[in-house]
């Protein structure tokens, strides 16, 4: 059974934010054990959001492979061995429907 963790991030609070923002640097939570999708494309939902303004997130991402590796996508500023994949980061504004 996948079992989820935290690392410097406290999701208890998730379901109680009134604010403007969620914000965590450095934090991380992540599935450990494998999980399977309903698809085999690997797409992955990182966040459903409901707002009223402007969005703007960076990740970066770690996904671990079958053979025990894993593989590091970063929105920017690379180390050795990460991918910069530019979708890791936007700023999204729209006007909301009425």
């Amino acid at each position: 059974m996948p079992q989820v963790v935290t690392f410097r991030f406290t999701p208890s609070y998730l379901g109680t934010i009134k604010g403007a923002e969620l914000h965590t640097l450095d934090g991380a939570w992540a599935v450990l054990g494998g999980v399977s999708g309903a698809r085999t494309q690997g797409h992955v939902l990182l966040a459903q959001l409901t707002t009223s303004g402007p969005l703007s997130f960076q990740f970066n991402v770690q996904i671990g492979l079958p053979d025990g590796s894993f593989q590091r996508y970063v929105y920017a500023d690379p180390e050795p061995g990460e991918i910069v994949h530019t979708t890791l980061r936007q700023t999204v504004a729209w006007e909301p429907t009425r």
